[in-house]
């Protein structure tokens, strides 16, 4: 295989015939190979260093890899569109809305700080299939009004 692919570096002619025969035997596979990515816990750890190096607190860490874990889990490790979208879709239904909230920011954080660099075009695929979800509170304190303030000076 190395054979071949050395070959094909070489040769121009090779290398068309190559890519021939490789899109028409296995052209989904390769196509699909573009779009996923299977995580290791080398990058989980290259994630951790990189957030050391920023300062972060190690509860921030340590819940960031949680939520990513907890990703990761659910897709088996690959990173997919689908398989993201489907996840953070399920945890929206169950209406786990601040769990989905800080999954969607951990997952952000770690596809920049680790797929960006390596792949910058799986990165903006995989990254732009969400959004950090900003669950609405309702618990905001309601000002007095202007009778209700005039009672309390009275």
């Amino acid at each position: 295989m190395l054979r071949v692919i050395a070959k094909a570096r070489a040769d121009p002619g090779f290398r068309d015939v190559l890519l021939s025969y490789l899109d028409r035997y296995l052209g989904d596979d390769v196509r699909s190979a573009g779009t996923k990515w299977v995580v290791t816990e080398q990058d989980l750890e290259e994630f951790v260093k990189s957030k050391k190096l920023k300062g972060l607190a190690e509860k921030t860490i340590h819940d960031e890899v949680r939520y990513i874990k907890l990703a990761l889990s659910e897709v088996n490790w690959v990173l997919t569109p689908e398989g993201i979208r489907e996840f953070l879709a399920d945890l929206a239904e169950d209406e786990k809305t601040f769990v989905l909230k800080h999954t969607t920011y951990s997952l952000k954080s770690f596809l920049k700080t680790v797929l960006k660099p390596r792949d910058p075009a799986l990165f903006r695929a995989l990254y732009d299939v969400f959004t950090v979800h900003k669950p609405k509170t309702n618990n905001h304190t309601r000002l007095p009004t202007l009778k209700q303030l005039r009672l309390i000076w009275q």
